[in-house]
């Protein structure tokens, strides 16, 4: 009965009406269908990602996972299965991401699903260990959930966020702003609406402002075929990998001309 409180109170305390109308309309279409094409693809391409890294001559460094991070991780991952809008969802793997933007040096990032911030975290450290660049990242939160905002990047320490903006809403309707103000986008990270088309407007509406040697990740994709489909699209200017990490999927695509920057051709 309180999340039905909790949500009608939220729309209006945040102005979120064309957000949550969406969520509604959602909620009642059915959930996207995985091919056996796509997820065969995706199983035999899949490398861990100390094998990607490995390639590409870094080290997958956790030292910034504290104990209470590890903590937090194992009580979500060990939450009783519901309705998702009712709980926080899980970390991506710190870890990688974290060590992925330090060894390529990125400077403008621009991420769409933050929750409790554990990707926002791994940027963050990542750019406050090269000591530049900026991130900016949108999240729709729960609005079942009391108090929603308030658990938007609960990780994050305040000595990072100077080199943070927080944006609040649907994607829809903040991403083509955040890509307007940012010009230019040289890493990106998804993991927000987990629908076909709502990775497919992520990708759309970011992909005239990638620099051109851009690293762009998708997390969670065996659960449709937009992946799949991204792969096939994207024409040989473009590298395509799917990583294995922690039992999930992720899908990482960049630019070929990170290779010759990188001196790995």
């Amino acid at each position: 009965m309180y999340k039905y409180i909790y949500f009608i109170k939220n729309i209006f305390s945040l102005g979120l009406f064309k957000a949550s109308i969406r969520k509604i309309i959602a909620s009642f279409k059915e959930e996207d269908v995985l091919s056996n094409d796509a997820h065969n693809f995706y199983l035999e391409k899949s490398i861990k990602v100390k094998d990607f890294a490995d390639s590409f001559g870094f080290e997958i460094d956790d030292s910034i996972i504290t104990s209470e991070i590890k903590d937090l991780e194992n009580s979500l991952s060990n939450q009783k299965r519901g309705v998702k809008r009712t709980k926080m969802g899980g970390f991506a793997d710190i870890a990688f991401i974290y060590s992925l933007v330090k060894h390529f040096k990125r400077k403008s990032c621009v991420e769409c699903g933050v929750s409790l911030g554990g990707s926002t975290f791994a940027i963050l450290s990542a750019l406050e260990f090269l000591g530049n660049g900026r991130l900016v990242s949108n999240d729709l939160p729960y609005l079942w959930m009391e108090k929603p905002t308030s658990k938007i990047g609960a990780i994050v320490p305040e000595k990072l966020k100077h080199r943070w903006e927080l944006h609040i809403g649907d994607d829809l309707d903040n991403l083509p702003k955040i890509v307007n103000e940012q010009k230019i986008i040289d890493f990106a990270h998804y993991d927000s609406n987990k629908l076909y088309k709502g990775r497919e407007f992520f990708f759309t509406t970011i992909k005239e402002s990638l620099s051109s040697d851009s690293i762009v990740i998708f997390d969670d994709i065996i659960n449709n075929d937009h992946f799949y489909d991204l792969c096939s699209d994207l024409d040989d200017s473009w590298e395509k990998y799917v990583l294995l990490s922690k039992g999930r999927h992720l899908g990482l695509v960049f630019k070929n001309c990170l290779l010759t920057n990188y001196n790995y051709t």
